[in-house]
């Protein structure tokens, strides 16, 4: 299957046979995902119809896009749509987590839900944070402009990570294709470093040859001791946070999401078929034998055919559509004709079928049917499959597992950057994240309500727990803490109170009887 990175000639393959495979397939998914995969369904089209037929068929029809249209629905709002609440319980990292710190400015939670789409979508994703003299810089790194070598204690985390960027070559004046490659080097058993961790910027073909020297005037300033990518611990770190959508325990999930991939090219191939059927239904064309209509066009393509009696016979072709007149040779002794032939597809059939296609391919998402619906009948929705309120609560709630991780993980790396940079010294761990959620429904909140009372009421919840359970995300720390606010508030109103008795109310005074008179009714 053809793509822009395939014909990009000056584009260097990936340091292995199998990276590069794994890397032309995620850039077809991004393609996808960014609604400009025209070449992607053109070569998907022929290479299963041929080049007559797709030909015939006319331009594929891309408004069909299940992949890109459930990843949408499954964030929005997802866990970004507002804003996350970040916190620590020392007033420091404000500058860096609070409204208008670091990581604000920086883009971070501006960039989240489309970040958040395009990590479900593409299963690897990256974000990296690097610094200039404005401050913090968020880098999303795409998936196919990187190889990974697996740490050999854990094969789920890399050792080094090496990302394909162009750079402008100062001794060439032109634009060339670079890795730059972090590696956090070697420990024994013991903790002691056999491998220093270093950062270069090498050549991207070739012999593959060191030029960090070309871009930064001390090149030996990332190397061993000097390497600056460290936790406070001194271990050394990548300065990329690699988000996946699974934790399946490997170095890439690019797999997980091929069989939707190729459903969204099947789904955009069938209804490009019932489009082509849409346009021949509306007419019929006539066969005429026997008669001379002059000059005429002939579009044909010679094959041939086995015959069991004359063995390969020439067979030919031609392309029809509605409104054509198609003039045929008559054998000796054969009577002149006319016949029409009318729209040969039952349009509500094949609607029908590409329909329940790509209900199917939802579903491979990890979806409940139920939580599925259509927007045939609303037509000025853009999106060709909507998912109920429940089925987003639900995709929510176990993509938490896998973002939160790599959020605070991401929260770590620009505290160490900043403190770096020099933009400040803020902790590195004890932060806690509390995504957004789509609130439920009055009848589902009383009912998660009612089952925390009953494991309440059994000892089998805390009120720490309880409040970490209406609080996701919330650390043991920040809870015991938040209750302890609680309890203090309380005391205190109730110490006001008790210090101030109320006032005693004053008797009603007794009515005058002027007042006693006027009220009684007048007979007429």
């Amino acid at each position: 299957m053809a793509s822009n990175m395939v014909r990009d000639t000056k584009r260097p393959q990936m340091p292995t046979p199998q990276a590069d495979a794994r890397s032309q397939h995620q850039f077809t998914r991004l393609q996808i995902l960014l609604e400009d995969y025209d070449d992607v369904i053109a070569d998907w089209v022929e290479e299963h119809i041929g080049a007559e037929r797709a030909g015939m068929w006319g331009i594929p029809d891309t408004s069909s896009n299940v992949l890109a249209d459930i990843c949408r629905q499954l964030t929005v709002p997802g866990l970004y749509g507002k804003r996350p609440q970040v916190s620590h319980v020392e007033g420091s990292a404000e500058g860096l987590i609070g409204v208008n710190g670091l990581l604000d400015k920086a883009g971070w939670l501006s960039s989240m839900p489309w970040f958040q789409y395009l990590a479900i979508g593409l299963s690897d994703i990256f974000l990296g944070v690097d610094k200039t003299s404005a401050g913090l810089v968020l880098r999303i790194v795409f998936p196919h402009n990187v190889h990974l070598v697996e740490d050999p204690n854990d094969p789920s985390k890399a050792k080094e990570h090496w990302e394909l960027r162009q750079r402008f070559d100062p001794n060439t004046n032109e634009w060339a294709y670079y890795w730059d490659v972090w590696d956090v080097g070697a420990r024994d058993s013991k903790g002691v470093e056999t491998s220093p961790p270093s950062y270069r910027v090498i050549e991207g073909g070739g012999d593959k040859l060191d030029k960090t020297h070309l871009f930064f005037p001390e090149p030996m300033a990332f190397l061993g001791a000097d390497y600056p990518w460290r936790t406070a611990d001194g271990m050394p770190i990548i300065p990329r946070v690699h988000y996946q959508d699974a934790d399946t325990r490997m170095l890439w999930n690019a797999s997980l999401k091929r069989g939707i991939h190729r459903g969204t090219l099947n789904s955009a191939l069938y209804w490009t078929y019932v489009g082509h059927c849409a346009r021949d239904a509306t007419g019929s064309y006539v066969m005429v034998a026997g008669l001379d209509a002059g000059t005429t066009t002939v579009n044909s393509e010679t094959s041939s055919t086995s015959n069991p009696i004359y063995g390969q016979v020439p067979t030919k072709s031609k392309t029809v559509g509605p409104g054509s007149i198609e003039f045929f040779r008559l054998i000796d002794g054969q009577t002149p004709w006319v016949h029409e032939v009318g729209p040969g597809a039952n349009l509500d059939m094949l609607r029908a079928f590409s329909d329940q296609y790509e209900m199917k391919q939802a579903t491979r998402m990890g979806l409940n049917p139920s939580d599925l619906s259509r927007t045939a009948a609303n037509p000025s929705s853009a999106a060709a499959l909507m998912v109920s309120a429940e089925g987003k609560r639900e995709y929510s709630r176990q993509s938490e597992v896998y973002f939160r991780p790599k959020d605070l993980e991401l929260v770590r790396l620009a505290a160490i950057v900043a403190g770096n940079a020099g933009l400040g010294s803020f902790p590195e761990t004890g932060y806690s994240i509390q995504y957004h959620q789509i609130p439920r429904t009055p009848t589902e909140d009383q009912s998660f309500r009612d089952d925390l009372d009953w494991q309440r009421a059994r000892g089998q919840i805390s009120q720490v727990g309880m409040y970490q359970a209406t609080h996701p995300g919330v650390t043991a720390v920040d809870a015991v803490a938040a209750l302890v606010r609680v309890a203090e508030d309380e005391r205190e109103l109730l110490a006001l109170i008790a210090a101030e008795p109320p006032s005693e109310p004053s008797e009603p005074s007794e009515p005058s009887e002027e007042a006693n008179d006027a009220e009684l009714p007048t007979l007429q």
